[in-house]
């Protein structure tokens, strides 16, 4: 009996694995995919596009002057208003991860809640940047 029980389990891990959401998907399926903004008429802007199996986000602030472009290398739904990901950033000491979650909230706005190295460090936690204590604002779809 333990044996069956055993292999079901294996089988419907198995079968989860195979129906489970790339990456591009999951954004999609949450809606991320486009141009995000505070303001719309604004300079500054967040646009995430699909690319082979992952999805980059071209992060552009203060009239262009600071740009910079992440990969978000996997993603999954918490529940219908929150997203996970993991996105590899690359500096000194090599290829990190940051795992942020997004939530979208009710107004259809998106909001980073948490975000946590791969070092474990936090460096966002419920919508606030622990550092300075400043609230992440949310971002609208600009169509």
């Amino acid at each position: 009996m333990k044996r069956f029980v055993a292999l079901t389990l294996a089988v419907l891990a198995l079968s989860l694995a195979a129906f489970a959401q790339t990456p591009v998907q999951a954004m999609i399926d949450f809606g991320l995919v486009g141009k995000w903004s505070i303001d719309c008429y604004g300079p500054d802007s967040t646009t995430f596009t699909p690319t082979g199996d992952v999805v980059q986000a071209e992060v552009i602030f203060g009239d262009g002057a600071h740009h910079s472009t992440l990969v978000y290398s996997s993603a999954e739904r918490v529940d219908n208003a929150r997203l996970r990901a993991n996105i590899r950033t690359y500096g000194s000491e090599g290829q990190n991860f940051l795992t942020v979650v997004i939530l979208k909230r009710g107004d259809g706005r998106i909001q980073t809640v948490s975000s946590v190295s791969s070092d474990g460090t936090v460096l966002i936690k419920d919508g606030v940047l622990v550092r300075s204590g400043a609230e992440i604002p949310s971002q609208g779809k600009c169509w």
